[in-house]
């Protein structure tokens, strides 16, 4: 057996990239990444259109008892908006 020299291992180093990025090319991964992407970028929930609210509420976790408000579009909550300053222990005072 000969000896193994350093420009066969580079050689060898250099066919294993390669080979990977033919077979990956190949494979069809790349194209599914992109179609995985375009998927997803094209399902997102849009809520559906219904009665418009807001309702005002107390937060119980803390002693602050901060207020806030929730946006919802029928029977779903759109967004919770906090006021921190009005919190129920600073109207008390």
């Amino acid at each position: 057996m000969d000896k193994l020299e350093r420009k066969d291992v580079i050689k060898l180093a250099g066919g294993a990239v390669l080979g990977t990025a033919v077979g990956t090319v190949f494979s069809g991964a790349p194209f599914l990444g992109l179609q995985w992407l375009v998927e997803w970028t094209q399902d997102q929930y849009v809520p559906g259109k219904g009665d418009e609210k807001f309702i005002a509420s107390i937060c119980q976790s803390c002693p602050a008892k901060c207020n806030f408000s929730i946006r919802m579009m029928g029977n779903r909550a759109i967004k919770v908006e906090t006021c921190l300053l009005y919190t129920s222990d600073a109207a008390d005072e």
